[in-house]
């Protein structure tokens, strides 16, 4: 951890002596300008990921609860694909907190990180 806290404040003192030198040196800006450009259209160009989306029509949980019992319940929901499932906690404010975003949020960060 304390690598990464040195390793960040180094390539933010670079970043600020790079912009610091931009702003005396037009010419550098243009070459900095001109490296950039070509990895900011890449990243533009990237196509954006297919996602599953929720169906239309989602079920009444708590009727599904009272047709199933309790066990057979538990079972149905883990059938259930994450974005029915992301759709029904949002629709009934079950994370109201927003911890589950929170974890997904962090997954993100964790497997990006690898």
């Amino acid at each position: 951890m304390r690598n990464q806290k040195i390793l960040t404040r180094l390539l933010r003192g670079l970043g600020e002596l790079v912009a610091k030198e931009a702003e005396k040196n037009p010419a550098f800006a243009a070459e900095l300008d001109e490296l950039f450009a070509d990895v900011l259209a890449a990243k533009h160009r990237k196509h954006p990921k297919a996602t599953q989306s929720p169906p239309a029509e989602l079920p009444d949980l708590f009727e599904e609860l009272k047709t199933r019992g309790e066990s057979e319940f538990f079972f149905w929901l883990k059938e259930q694909s994450m974005p029915m499932l992301k759709a029904l906690i949002k629709r009934h404010d079950f994370d109201a907190s927003g911890t589950l975003l929170e974890v997904e949020r962090s997954r993100k960060v964790r497997t990006t990180n690898r």
